[in-house]
């Protein structure tokens, strides 16, 4: 069957039969209401984008004296962030992050300090399977003492590539919400140096606080949601 709008006819195998003006009409507003409400909904949904994809380099570290009065725990995070929202991109400074625990139990001193730097040189493989890390990393305590911290630490995984994947949908009212993670992580061994002269109340020591592994992780996260809302 073959519908004729313009000549308001309806064209049945070989006979061909008139259409009153008045319903040709109707079928050409019913068409026009359609394509109109269609419009409608398109425009009045608000879409909005989240995405942020994270790196991260962890090591924990140990220094023990002979005489067993001096030990530290030390800390050290390597963060890279990437935000993407509705087209815009946040590209945040990867930062390096140092916390040093001092204490000796021969004296009594228990001092911690901390600090960071956004300025480090940092290689992360494809597989996570090694990754480095050199950095001069400027550490205060909270009584104002200073010192700083010349990392130069190297990753090596010891395990399989852990991975965790999720996708959630929730809806409230006319509001959709898609939800996704990616978690990517290898443990690993840490070598290398992490060298600073520390404030004491004997002067001045000088200490590799990396003198000893306790483990490390190389690790990847991609989060992400999108927002639909009909209005």
């Amino acid at each position: 069957m073959l519908v004729s709008i313009w000549d308001a006819r309806v064209t049945v195998g070989r006979q061909t039969k008139e259409i009153p003006l008045k319903r040709n009409m109707m079928i050409l507003v019913a068409f026009a209401l359609v394509m109109f409400s269609v419009g409608a909904m398109a425009q009045a949904a608000t879409v909005t984008t989240f995405k942020l994809h994270d790196r991260s380099l962890i090591a924990n570290t140990e220094y023990a004296s002979d005489d067993g009065c001096i030990v530290t725990q030390t800390t050290v995070r390597w963060t890279e962030s990437v935000t993407r929202s509705d087209g815009t991109v946040d590209v945040q400074a990867p930062t390096t992050m140092v916390d040093v625990v001092y204490s000796n139990g021969c004296t009594g001193e228990f001092v911690t300090f901390d600090g960071g730097t956004p300025t480090q040189t940092t290689h992360i493989a494809g597989d996570f399977g090694t990754a480095s890390l050199s950095a001069v990393v400027p550490v205060a305590s909270e009584d104002g003492q200073t010192a700083s911290v010349s990392l130069n630490l190297v990753w090596t995984a010891n395990g399989p590539l852990q991975e965790a994947k999720d996708k959630t949908r929730t809806r409230d009212g006319k509001t959709i919400t898609v939800e996704k993670f990616d978690f990517k992580v290898r443990p690993a061994d840490i070598s290398g140096t992490a060298l600073t002269t520390l404030p004491t109340v004997n002067g001045p020591l000088t200490l590799d606080l990396a003198a000893f592994s306790e483990g490390g992780t190389i690790g990847k996260d991609v989060l992400g949601d999108r927002t639909v809302t009909k209005k």
